[in-house]
């Protein structure tokens, strides 16, 4: 309902400013010597397209910062736009309901990482990940406890926990499962 207020007081609006360019299209056109009532609707035309300008602009800016905050992630943004009128005001109740529901599913989305990293941290099984690089990353508590770091590095690394592990694990495959034997010198 707004929105169609809206899209009549810009019409109006338009419909006004076309009389005003017509009515100085036909003073300038006629040939009688009218100079202060071109001078003036000359004047009408400008301030009816400033203030057209001014409308559009305010409507973009306000887009655009809804747009930066959805592009950085920054969710916080309010957008109270009831002093500019109903069809703004509602426009600023979409940008902010829209914000709200990224906040949301973000706050979700944390929830659930942190969960999920509780999860593998706890898990009673050493995980490990081996990346495209060569480099390993320990992933859980069960890992450093067995491995005795934190940090193991590359495949070279592996080797001191022998060397048919450190092969066995090289060419294991994504999704693979594979038994292998592991030498742990710590052990007394």
């Amino acid at each position: 309902m707004a929105f169609k207020r809206h899209s009549a007081r810009l019409l109006i609006h338009l419909g006004l400013l076309l009389t005003t360019f017509l009515a100085l299209a036909f003073v300038i056109l006629s040939g009688r010597p009218g100079y202060a009532t071109a001078l003036f609707l000359a004047i009408v035309a400008f301030i009816q397209v400033r203030f057209l300008i001014k409308r559009i602009n305010r409507t973009n800016v306000e887009l655009a910062r809804f747009l930066d905050s959805a592009a950085q992630s920054d969710y916080t943004q309010n957008f109270s736009l009831a002093t500019l009128g109903p069809s703004y005001a509602a426009l600023g109740d979409a940008f902010t309901r829209v914000l709200g529901r990224f906040r949301a599913d973000r706050a979700a989305l944390v929830s659930e990482t942190r969960y999920l990293r509780a999860l593998v941290e706890h898990v009673p099984v050493a995980l490990i990940a081996i990346h495209a690089d060569d480099r390993i990353e320990v992933l859980n508590g069960a890992a450093r406890r067995l491995f005795g770091v934190a940090h193991i590095g590359g495949a070279d690394g592996l080797a001191a926990f022998g060397e048919v592990f450190r092969r066995d694990v090289v060419q294991i495959r994504p999704g693979e499962r594979k038994m292998t034997k592991f030498r742990l010198d710590r052990l007394d």
